[in-house]
């Protein structure tokens, strides 16, 4: 059961003046700021956000100053928005003058006045203070009146920098109007209040308060003493704790993380406490007592103030309600603070951004959580932001993880664990798991980080895939070759057999061998062809067979050393194996040679027959190996001859960073005779390239760029042009997949 007294504590929220018997623990600030004040006219009151500057003035100044005589002003703001309507001469002085009326009145009725003369106005009755133009300016004057003085109160002094920026040269103005009207008024007093972050900001206008704005207060963070007093006071006279107990609650709330040598993280008993997290804790504390005992225990500690639990939802309800008032996402608000404010397990600082906007959040929803859960602090000039202390890095990431868990799918989860880990392979997406992410990204918005995910998934399925693939066609592959292998040997071992002479039989042998040798290239070299398409060969395979044809038939060796480059062009450089067939291959009965290097993807054409050779962007002359260039520009992709005795080549990129490519009909002078481009639709880009073995037809395959919604073409397409009538619209084949990897024609 609960007690059946009011809560003690009052939660996150300011003191009142009426709850002054429940403040504790800034007696010794209370003092010297009500002395200092009752000592100068104009004083500056600061500390760092939420250390407890309004609680301190509601329950201490202004009790201790109306018990001396004086008259306090309502406290006084200089923030809010601009009128509707009618224009005003100093948003700031104009919003400092209705803060302190408490009768309902025209808001233009006051739009034209001075500072100096509404204070001169202000009058007040039972129903609280009003502008009164009937109220006599004139002071008193005589031996026995009593000198009339006031107070005017400005809290939260910061708003005249971090609102209405677009105001800034009104701020000038505030200040001269603030100093006539402590002129006019010997018997106005001053107190300026404001967060330690922006007292740079006030150096510029110093000069123009009386005294140059030197007479000056610092409050102190809550020290250990001190959060101590606030947490037993209050209930001293209702349910005190019991001895030892508080200590172990302020040394919870005040411990720190710090990193020793060996890396690893230590708490430690921390010098100072965050009021606002002492008032959350202990409200929390107070409201689940579960019996009527006479003291606070460790038991009642253990059971119902756990400080994490009660920070956890503090911050849940900050984090929700600030989101829903600036009109953001809260899991934007709580990937900052697990991204900028938490790294390694310990506090981080981060410098306030340019343009308003810090770590991707804006500032105006940063400053909506400062004083609880961020502090900001001015260093060199600089405003950098932190968290309020080292006792939220677990309440806040605990509740963090519990949102993502409730509020994220798994796709979203896991790509945000990959960026985390450093976008390991190991953690991408396969299976179901993938096809429900692609879903998924159609019909949601996701982030960018989400976007590279989702691209890395796609691509690694795409290779295992091909992968798969290969393994299967190399082990096909290889009993072909081994049955073959079998079959040359029984040709050899008849061979031997034979009751002929040694010198015929070995003639024959020989010559059975060679016929068998060109036999089994011309296999291999069809079977190439076919493969080609699918773009699966094993090139060092092919590559010795070219070799070994050389030695019977040039131009097989040939054909076979481009065939083994072509099915070597996917891996992006060609294998030193293939490069030398291709290099003794075209030098083969020549006193020219083909200068060495490696060729990058793509730098053969494949056109070739018994007399021409395409090498990069070169024809070759079999015959005499006289040579010139086909294209100025971009790669040549595919090449064939025509029946026409005509040169058809495909040069351009492909890729989804390319712009095309394009069809150049030639003859075998270098003379155009028809070129045209091979057009990319719209939202895609260009993937594959086939010739027909006559080049009369073009098949160009195509991919789409990521486009997310419901309605967003996502298939591939296929486009084939005929070459002898280049003016016709290709035909179009759709295909059911986002991308067209290869294409093939066959006859």
């Amino acid at each position: 059961m609960k007690p059946n007294s009011k809560n003690p504590y009052i939660g996150p929220r300011t003191f009142l003046k009426e709850e002054s018997h429940l403040f504790f623990g800034r007696e010794r600030e209370a003092r010297d700021l009500s002395a200092l004040v009752a000592s100068e006219k104009l004083v500056l009151f600061y500390a760092q956000s939420g250390a407890g500057k309004s609680s301190l003035i509601n329950t201490r100044l202004i009790p201790d100053l109306e018990n001396n005589k004086y008259e306090v002003l309502p406290v006084g703001r200089v923030s809010g928005d601009f009128p509707e309507g009618f224009e005003v001469g100093n948003i700031y002085t104009y919003n400092l003058m209705r803060s302190l009326i408490q009768h309902e009145i025209k808001p233009d009725s006051i739009a034209g006045l001075s500072l100096s003369h509404f204070l001169a106005k202000l009058n007040d009755d039972e129903q609280g203070y009003f502008y009164d133009e009937g109220l006599a300016v004139d002071l008193p004057e005589g031996e026995d009146i009593a000198p009339w003085r006031r107070t005017l109160v400005i809290d939260q002094f910061e708003e005249l920098f971090s609102t209405h920026p677009q105001a800034w040269e009104k701020r000038e103005d505030f200040f001269i109007q603030l100093a006539q009207a402590m002129e006019h008024d010997p018997y106005l007093w001053v107190v300026l209040v404001m967060r330690e972050d922006y007292i740079a900001a006030l150096d510029p206008y110093a000069h123009l308060l009386p005294g140059g704005l030197r007479v000056r207060y610092y409050m102190q963070r809550l020290g250990w003493d001190a959060a101590l007093k606030a947490v037993k006071s209050p209930v001293e006279n209702l349910r005190p704790f019991a001895e030892g107990v508080a200590e172990k609650l302020v040394e919870n709330l005040a411990s720190i993380k710090v990193r020793k040598p060996d890396g690893s993280l230590d708490v430690q008993p921390g010098q100072y406490v965050e009021p606002v997290q002492l008032q959350v804790v202990c409200y929390s504390l107070w409201e689940n007592l579960a019996s009527a005992r006479p003291q606070i225990t460790e038991d009642d500690l253990r059971e119902v103030g756990d400080v994490n639990q009660s920070l956890e939802k503090f911050y849940d309800g900050r984090i929700s309600t600030v989101a829903r008032l600036k009109r953001v996402e809260e899991r934007q608000i709580r990937e900052w603070f697990d991204n900028e404010l938490i790294t390694g397990g310990i506090r981080n600082m981060v410098l306030q951004g340019q343009n308003h906007v810090t770590g991707g959040l804006r500032d105006d929803v940063i400053q909506s959580l400062q004083g609880d859960l961020i502090r900001a602090e001015m260093r060199a000039g600089q405003i950098w932001y932190e968290l309020s202390h080292d006792r939220l890095i677990e309440p806040v990431q605990s509740s963090n993880a519990k949102w993502y868990a409730a509020n994220l799918s798994v796709f979203q989860q896991q790509a945000a664990l990959w960026v985390a880990q450093g976008r390991s392979d190991g953690l991408l997406l396969r299976g179901s798991d993938l096809e429900q992410a692609k879903k998924e990204a159609e019909s949601k918005t996701i982030t960018r980080e989400e976007r590279d995910f989702l691209t890395a998934c796609i691509k690694a399925h795409e290779r295992e895939r091909r992968e798969k693939i290969r393994n299967r066609l190399v082990q096909v592959l290889a009993v072909l070759a081994f049955i073959m292998f079998i079959a040359a040997a029984g040709f050899a071992v008849q061979a031997n057999n034979k009751t002929n002479a040694a010198e015929t039989a070995l003639y024959e042998a020989q010559s059975s061998a060679a016929t068998a040798t060109i036999a089994l290239g011309e296999a291999e070299y069809a079977n190439a062809q076919a493969d080609s398409a699918r773009g699966f060969l094993d090139a060092d395979r092919l590559a010795l067979k070219a070799q070994s044809a050389l030695e019977q038939s040039v131009s097989l060796g040939q054909l076979l050393a481009v065939e083994a480059y072509r099915a070597n062009s996917e891996a992006g450089e060609i294998l030193p194996g293939v490069y030398q067939a291709l290099f003794d291959s075209a030098g083969e009965g020549h006193d020219q040679t083909l200068e060495s290097g490696t060729f990058s993807y793509a730098s053969l054409g494949a056109g070739v027959n018994e007399n021409w050779l395409i090498l990069d962007d070169t024809l070759w002359d079999l015959k005499d190996f006289q040579s010139f260039r086909l294209v100025d520009t971009g790669k040549i992709l595919q090449s064939a001859f025509r029946s026409d005795e005509q040169v058809v080549i495909v040069a351009g990129e492909t890729g989804s960073y390319s712009d095309g490519a394009n069809v150049y009909i030639k003859d075998k002078t270098n003379r155009s005779k028809d070129q045209f481009p091979l057009t990319v639709p719209e939202s895609s880009y260009l993937t594959a390239v086939q010739l027909s073995n006559d080049g009369r037809w073009v098949a160009a395959g195509y991919g789409r760029y990521y486009s997310y919604g419901p309605s967003v073409e996502t298939n591939g397409l296929v486009q084939f042009w005929d070459t002898q009538n280049p003016s016709l619209a290709p035909k179009r084949l759709p295909i059911q997949s986002r991308v067209v990897n290869r294409v093939a024609i066959t006859q």
